[in-house]
């Protein structure tokens, strides 16, 4: 769809600019002290090795043990593949099908980086359907049910990115992320980065006429339109919004706030949801009836 692309362009220009070489430095250094403290003999052996910027070299460090060396080698790969030309060199080598198994990982901290650079390959459409063969949407769901809000926005934007076209957003409509979406906005006090995530994640998710209805009825019935009616109205908040589209672990390549303030991308969450009957009908209930305009006074013809 146009709007599909038109996001795309969008979300390239974004991270375009957040290749910096500074960035890339202070990964580097962060991997190699990382490796060089690992209790991981083998990543202790490489440390002297290879570079950074070697993507072969970095996917073969995702067989570690240590959980330390698997989160700095997954945010330095989140940190290239905002190249497309690496997002290639990691799909040919294997890495698409290893990072989608990292996002089962044991521990929230390699979850966030392996969801964010899953994100990151979601802006290809060949590393999209390599992504939903590999089970990315069922696990990408199950984080955001998890207990980490850092964990859960990560997953929430990377299923932003994979939610194009109707395969993606079927699968994620089978594995419930409307419903884990809904509930992440209903919980009392989730950050305005998360719910900002969580609304353009909707947004995307519902965007289709097929699977969107479906997704679109899932979070209706699971309570989540008012959330995002709430989101609509928190201008005032918005100004703290924090957590760009590839924020690392370690530093580095960073985003600062995301290019939709809260209550916009709350407002692209609505628009999807009102193309749809069950989510025009939920918005309807969530705004309330329009006030009754006052009676025009009628002129004194005196």
């Amino acid at each position: 769809m146009e709007s599909d692309a038109a996001d795309m362009a969008l979300f390239s220009r974004m991270t375009a600019h957040q290749q910096r070489p500074a960035a890339a430095s202070s990964a580097a250094g962060s991997l190699f002290e990382v490796l060089h403290a690992s209790t991981d003999p083998r990543a202790q052996a490489l440390a002297t090795q290879s570079s950074s910027t070697d993507v072969e070299f970095l996917l073969s460090l995702l067989s570690s043990p240590d959980a330390a060396v698997l989160e700095a080698t997954t945010d330095a790969l989140w940190k290239l593949i905002i190249s497309s030309q690496n997002r290639a060199d990691v799909h040919r080598l294997g890495g698409t099908r290893t990072l989608v198994a990292l996002l089962l990982h044991t521990e929230p901290r390699v979850q966030r980086v392996a969801a964010g650079a899953c994100g990151i390959l979601a802006l290809e459409a060949e590393l999209r359907t390599a992504l939903i063969s590999g089970g990315a949407a069922g696990s990408l769901s199950l984080l955001l049910a998890g207990k980490s809000e850092r964990v859960a926005e990560q997953a929430a934007k990377a299923v932003a990115n994979l939610a194009v076209g109707d395969p993606p957003r079927h699968a994620l409509v089978e594995t419930g992320a409307p419903q884990r979406l809904a509930q992440l906005l209903v919980q009392a006090g989730p950050s305005i980065s998360l719910r900002e995530a969580c609304c353009r994640a909707i947004a995307a998710l519902v965007g289709g006429f097929a699977a969107g209805a479906d997704g679109a009825a899932a979070f209706c019935a699971a309570g989540g339109v008012p959330s995002v009616v709430h989101c609509l109205n928190s201008a005032s908040e918005a100004g703290g919004a924090t957590g760009g589209a590839t924020g690392g672990a370690t530093g580095g390549a960073t985003g600062g706030a995301t290019a939709d303030t809260l209550p916009r991308a709350a407002a692209r969450a609505a628009h999807a949801l009102a193309l749809h009957p069950s989510g025009s009908h939920a918005l309807v209930e969530a705004v309330g009836p329009l006030p009754t305009p006052a009676p025009t006074p009628t002129p004194d013809p005196n």
